[in-house]
């Protein structure tokens, strides 16, 4: 698993498997990370209270789409996480 793990760490990274899909603006507060269909309530939850990618960076909101959760690539993690002061994971 040691070099596998980074190997299927560095494709997951290169391809763009998990993203950040609203950047949360100048000053992001509230991270929220989420995967397969959970994501797509969440963008829903998201466009029902009018938070689009605007809004979102406009009130400090980070969105983190998990597209492979196993490796979870951990630099991609903390890269989301900096500045943070709440995260919220939304699971199935």
């Amino acid at each position: 698993h040691e070099y596998k793990r980074a190997a299927a760490s560095a494709f997951i990274h290169a391809n763009g498997l998990n993203r950040i899909v609203y950047s949360g603006g100048r000053a992001p507060k509230l991270g929220i990370v989420t995967i397969g269909k959970s994501y797509l309530d969440v963008r829903q939850a998201l466009e029902d209270i009018g938070v689009d990618e605007a809004a979102a960076n406009r009130i400090g909101v980070r969105l983190f789409k998990v597209g492979c959760p196993w490796p979870l690539d951990l630099q991609h993690i903390a890269d989301f996480a900096r500045g943070l002061d709440t995260i919220v994971v939304v699971e199935e």
